[in-house]
Order: structure tokens, then C-alpha cells, then sequence
């Protein structure tokens, strides 16, 4: 059996289960509670910094060589700062659901720079077939200081489609209205 628990300044990581060394067989639970702020130190070189609480519940299945992720991450109150160009995320909310090898955002909302935001976005990968994604981002009225010193004000409708199959180098479409 497996048990680990960390906590530390605004995270707690526990992982409990096991994993049968004859055959690596796994059966593992993950559970995470995590300030997003704690991420700022490894994205400050890129100019970001973030903010906000992530919530993860995950179970790890099948063996060490083809493991099965199941599970969701919940963002509660994101935050993330961009200094070059300016742009403020606030109110970030969403849920992102993975089973087997499919990631699934079905409503991430949030305010960009005023405006409103919300994307969708759906991936998967299968060793057979490739990896396929696909983002649909809008955005409502975000003030932009673009080009300098004009102030502008932005509204998307966007979407984005990326295709690769196993092997090749992965294809995309991007496709919509920004006004």
C-alpha cells in the first residue's frame, strides 16, 4: 500500500493506493488542493503570474506502462497577470475533466481585461489515430492598449482545430471573426 500526504504553504497533495510490482498493476487516488499563486515562481521569468485555487481528484488505473487517468481539476477564482502585452484574467472558473486519454473543458469562464471570456476545448490522443484538439474561444469588449497608445477594445469568436496522426507533425485551422 501506498500513502503519502503533503501539505505546505496553500497545498495539500494526498496519494493513496498501490501498485503490484509482478504484474505493475495500479490503483491509485489522487487528491490536490493547490493556491495557483504557488505556480508564479516558475512562470515570473515569462512575465506572468497567476493566482487562484485548483481543486484535483484523480484515479490512476491499468498498469505502469498504459496507465488510465481519470478524474476532474476545477479552477476557482483563477487569476492570471500578463505584464507585456497587458492583459488581466480574472474570475477564472472552469472544470476540466479527463477520462482515459480525453481532456474535456466544457465552460471556462472568466473577464479579460473587462471583456467577458469563455472558451471550450476538447482533446485526445490515441496511439492509433493521433492527437486531435479542438478550442473554441469568445471574448466580449476586452480593453487592449494595441497598438501603443491606442486604446482599442476586442471582440472573438474563435476557433481552433489542431489534427496530427501517429507520427506526423501535428495540422491545425484557425477560424472566425475578431472584431
Amino acid at each position: 500500500p501506498i500513502y503519502w500526504n503533503w501539505t505546505g504553504n496553500g497545498a495539500s497533495v494526498t496519494v493513496a493506493g498501490q501498485m503490484r510490482l509482478v504484474d505493475r498493476q495500479l490503483a491509485l487516488l489522487a487528491n490536490a488542493d493547490a493556491d495557483l499563486r504557488v505556480l508564479t515562481p516558475f512562470v515570473r521569468a515569462t512575465g506572468l503570474s497567476t493566482a487562484g485555487q485548483l481543486t484535483a481528484r484523480l484515479s490512476v488505473t491499468g498498469t505502469a506502462d498504459e496507465p488510465r487517468v481519470n478524474g476532474d481539476a476545477v479552477v476557482d477564482d483563477g487569476e492570471i497577470r500578463m505584464l507585456d502585452p497587458r492583459v488581466l484574467v480574472t474570475g477564472l472558473a472552469g472544470r476540466a475533466v479527463l477520462a482515459g486519454r480525453t481532456v474535456r473543458v466544457d465552460d471556462l469562464t472568466g473577464i479579460v481585461n473587462g471583456g467577458r471570456l469563455q472558451a471550450r476545448v476538447q482533446a485526445e490522443s490515441d496511439p492509433t489515430r493521433g492527437t486531435t484538439a479542438r478550442m473554441q474561444l469568445v471574448v466580449d469588449g476586452a480593453a487592449l492598449d494595441y497598438p501603443r497608445g491606442l486604446r482599442s477594445e476586442l471582440d472573438g469568436d474563435i476557433d481552433v482545430a489542431l489534427d496530427g496522426t501517429s507520427g506526423t507533425a501535428l495540422a491545425g485551422r484557425v477560424t472566425g471573426t475578431v472584431t
